[in-house]
């Protein structure tokens, strides 16, 4: 699954907002598996390399439906540190550590 899963992250990188424009550029996504879904969806990673990613996502957030949810009832970081500018800021760094992590399990 690593090489499945270091491109799709490495794809999505392009598709998501970076949380610091007034409005949401077009063609970005705010979420990880909405960025992942357009690279496959513009024909950069395969369906095979879609849901592995979208495995390993949803496999770390462990039953919570984004990483929001996660970061406020696992990490217990308090609403108002939950910004859209600090959730796109965590989410660019954590498809970082992803890419770094797989990146290794080559």
């Amino acid at each position: 699954m690593s090489k499945v899963s270091v491109k799709a992250f490495k794809r999505a990188v392009r598709y998501l907002d970076n949380g610091t424009d007034v409005v949401r550029p077009n063609g970005l996504n705010s979420y990880i598996c909405l960025a992942i879904a357009q690279a496959r969806g513009e024909g950069e990673i395969s369906e095979e390399m879609y849901w592995s990613a979208r495995c390993e996502i949803s496999k770390r957030l462990d039953g919570h439906s984004s990483v929001e949810c996660w970061l406020r009832d696992v990490a217990k970081i308090p609403n108002r540190m939950l910004t859209r500018k600090n959730l796109q800021a965590y989410r660019h760094a954590w498809l970082q550590s992803l890419i770094k992590e797989f990146s290794k399990n080559k």
